[in-house]
């Protein structure tokens, strides 16, 4: 007789389910991970034959495991507006501006110069509820005032300002 048993391995550890079903002479073959909503990370919440099943000794057992709850996705979709005045004092329309926009955990997910807003941003898959919006923009300061007999004399200067903004939850 060729067959055997099938052991209950739901709710082991991948360890603990490759060592019962090798004492009941069973070899496992397909394993694979899953998100579950009910079974912890790192347990075997599928068995492909149930407990109590004879089958060929040759016959393979396939695992899922569970990855535990799926993790939250957020999404942002806006348009990111010129700097207002208190933002950025010296800016004036038409400025070219370095933009990003990059997530709490560091994903960038936008990093542009532009001279034109609103800015249409929308973006899906992001795994943190928050972000900041990083503008950098350039203007000329007069560091020496004109005089009758010379001309001003300026530098090119830049600004950062920061805004944060919060991610919707998909």
């Amino acid at each position: 007789e060729d067959k055997v048993r099938v052991p209950n391995v739901i709710g082991y550890t991948l360890d603990q389910a490759r060592a019962e079903l090798a004492d009941a002479g069973i070899s496992i073959g397909s394993i694979e991970e899953e998100y579950n909503e009910s079974v912890e990370s790192g347990l075997v919440f599928y068995q492909s034959y149930s407990e109590g099943s004879f089958i060929e000794k040759r016959e393979l057992v396939s695992l899922k495991i569970s990855k535990g709850s799926k993790p939250a996705e957020y999404s942002y979709k806006a348009n990111i507006e010129a700097p207002s005045i208190t933002e950025a004092p010296q800016y004036q329309s038409g400025d070219v501006v370095d933009v990003s926009l990059v997530t709490s955990m560091g994903k960038i997910l936008l990093s542009t110069s532009t001279s034109s807003f609103p800015i249409a941003v929308d973006y899906a898959g992001i795994s943190t509820s928050k972000g900041m919006i990083t503008m950098t923009y350039y203007y000329e300061e007069v560091v020496t005032p004109a005089t009758d007999t010379t001309p001003a004399v300026t530098e090119k200067r830049s600004r950062s300002f920061t805004r944060e903004v919060s991610f919707i939850e998909e």
